[in-house]
Parts: C-alpha cells; structure tokens; sequence
C-alpha cells in the first residue's frame, strides 16, 4: 500500500510517494513518484484520501537542537542592553526603520523601490507611484516608532495594543477598518486553508493575547514570538495589514526579550509563507518556529555589522 514520506532539510520538507516490497526476503521502500513540498503534497493527499506523517524525524530533532546551540551562542555573545543602547544610536534606528519598512510593505504588493520608501518615511511625495504605497510606508515607520514607545513604557503586550498597531497601519488607506477587528469573511489568495469566521475573531484574539501572557515567563521567547505570529496569521483578524502588524508583534516580544529585531526580506517571501502554511497544514508550529529562529541567527549579523559601520560614521 502506497504511503506519503517526507525528506527534511534547511531548505524545508521534500515529499515522496512510497510503497514496501519484499525483495529476497527484505522489506524496501520503494519511491513511486516526488510530490514536491507540502502544499503540494497536502493537495495531492487530500485528493487521494493519504495522511501526512506529522511527527518529527531524527534529520528533524537533530536540526532543532543545533539551530538552538546557535541561538544560545549568539544570545550570549550581546547582552540585552547592549542591544537597546545600539537601537537608541539615531542612525542605526533609522536605517532599520527603513529596512524594516521598505521589506515589510513590499511584501504586502508596496510598488515603492528601498529609496523611495524611505523618501516616503520622510514625507516626500514620490510622483509614478499609489499614493497609497506612500501612506502606508509612513504608516509603517508610526507604528514602529509607536511599538518602541511601549517597549520603552513596558514589556507587557495587551489586545488593544495589537489594535493601535493595526490602527497606524491602515489609518489613511481603510479608515473605515484602521483599529478594528473584520466582520467579513476573509480569503488568503493562494493558501490551503481559510481564516476562521469574522465572529471568532475577538474570542480568538482575546484567547491569544490570554494565551501570550501565559507563557511568556514559561517559553523561550523566540518560540513564544514565532507561535503567536503564527496564530494570529491563522486568525487573520484583520481585513488588511495582517502581515505587517503580525511582524511588529513578533518583534515587540523578541526585543522585549533582549533579542534583535528580525527584517522577513522580500527575498524570503516564499519561504517565509511556505513556513507559516507548513506549520498550518502539518498542525505544528515547529516550521514556523524554525524559520523565525533561523531570521533572530542571521539578524545578530546584521545588527552587528551595521553597529560597526554606525560608529565610524
């Protein structure tokens, strides 16, 4: 009987349609046909009535617990203060508001080049391009500029707080939205699965923040970040700017943790949105996880070589 086997890497899950034979008295595995990655293989297992293998492989545990080595080790090497005095060098704040935000918003459809989005952060008209990609650049860099201001105010993140973020984000774009929650069915263009219904939303939103502080004390902050990130992708409050306010949230907890902020490049779209709907599709946050892990290692480097070339300056 035919089965679904997958194959882990960095790069992500690999699948394969296998069946056993016996061949001179030893059972083997036989490859019938490569599936692709997981969405793939989650369309072509629903289609043929086949269950994905959801629990951890041995390549899989061994990845975690390196990938984890590496996070402790880096952690180490900077101390959170240090990391805030460097946010607080005016030059360095910038150019991460700037990247951050020009990422951030290209993801989402921004048609705004790196330098025109940080002549938009700055209030010049940028003429050729949607007015509305200028709005939502300067939007962006608020409520960034709105998330330090609670970091520096507290560590605790509340429900309205997540609304303020959503309320920058979209003020000027979708008044009529900016600040609350949908009461509209959404769709996520090319996902697999679909956000719950609007009337779920504010329980589910309320259980998540509950579900937040609870465990901010118990779990690595890193996992803790890259979970509620995930969970609130799913729950897609909103009717617009899900992606750049889930992504402040994330690095809200992170920083408040003594972490470095991380910047999802537009580079790394695809495998940032194959992460979030492995870990849907698979019911496990561990690929999300991963990838999240994966930014905070590679942001240390960033932070670090940008900190250098801030104090030639």
């Amino acid at each position: 009987m035919a089965f679904l086997k997958k194959r882990f890497s960095r790069r992500g899950y690999f699948w394969y349609l296998v069946e056993t034979e016996r061949i001179k008295g030893r059972v083997v595995q036989k490859v019938l046909k490569y599936l692709g990655k997981t969405r793939d293989t989650y369309i072509y297992a629903t289609e043929n009535k086949l269950q994905l293998p959801r629990e951890k492989s041995k390549s899989e545990i061994r990845f975690d617990q390196e990938l984890e080595r590496k996070l402790l080790e880096r952690h180490k090497g900077i101390k959170g203060s240090d990391l805030k005095r460097s946010l607080e060098i005016i030059e360095l704040f910038k150019r991460l508001i700037v990247e951050w935000t020009y990422h951030s918003t290209v993801i989402e459809g921004s048609s705004l080049t790196k330098g025109e989005t940080k002549n938009a952060i700055e209030g010049i008209e940028i003429l050729g391009k949607p007015l509305e990609d200028s709005i939502g650049a300067k939007n962006h860099k608020d409520a960034i500029i709105y998330m330090f201001k609670l970091l520096d105010e507290k560590k605790e993140l509340t429900e309205q707080d997540i609304l303020e973020f959503h309320h920058f984000v979209l003020k000027g774009i979708n008044d009529q939205y900016a600040g609350r929650y949908r009461d509209v069915q959404v769709m996520i263009r090319g996902a697999v699965h679909n956000p719950p219904s609007s009337g779920k939303v504010p329980i589910m939103m309320r259980e998540l923040v509950k579900h937040m502080k609870a465990n901010i004390e118990k779990l690595s902050l890193v996992d803790l970040s890259a979970a509620i990130h995930l969970e609130f992708e799913k729950i897609h409050p909103f009717v617009d700017g899900n992606g750049r306010v889930g992504r402040i949230i994330n690095n809200f907890l992170l920083i408040s943790a003594g972490y470095p902020p991380i910047i999802i490049k537009i580079n790394e779209r695809k495998k940032y949105f194959e992460a979030l709907e492995e870990s849907i599709i698979l019911d496990r946050s561990e690929p999300f996880i991963r990838f999240i892990k994966m930014k905070v290692i590679d942001s240390y480097k960033f932070y670090t070589k940008k900190k250098k070339s801030s104090k030639k300056m």
